[in-house]
């Protein structure tokens, strides 16, 4: 709740000194975050099943190369002066990795923590 606060008090302040379009900016920027972390946490857990798991140690590599390439594409043709380019979303490749790494290492701290409780509860009941 106190989060919240924070963000709202955040965004009035935004809105009072650089008006409606940095609010907006602010809002979206807040938004995609939040999109982003809840996208992880999901595929943390879907990832767990092995055949999730498998499919996407193949996919991950060739979905990296394509957005790689997408960004590139847009990005060259909004250089050359294709405007219409300029609007289109880049896919944040670098946000995403950092993402699914916290993601995974907070997946992997969880798991090292329900293991060690788990071999203590084992040599309990001996």
């Amino acid at each position: 709740m106190v989060k919240a606060s924070e963000k709202a008090r955040k965004f009035v302040n935004v809105a009072q000194t650089g008006g409606p379009r940095a609010a907006i900016h602010c809002a979206a920027t807040e938004y995609k975050q939040l999109v982003l972390n809840q996208a992880v946490r999901l595929w943390v857990g879907v990832n767990q099943c092995p055949p999730v798991h498998t499919v996407a140690q193949k996919a991950a590599p060739t979905a990296a190369q394509l957005s790689e390439k997408y960004n590139r594409t847009v990005k060259d043709l909004t250089t050359r002066g294709y405007t219409v380019f300029g609007y289109f979303p880049l896919v944040p490749i670098d946000e995403i990795a950092k993402a699914f790494k916290q993601g995974e290492s907070e997946t992997g701290k969880k798991m090292d923590s329900d293991a060690s409780s788990g071999d203590k509860s084992d040599s309990d009941s001996d």
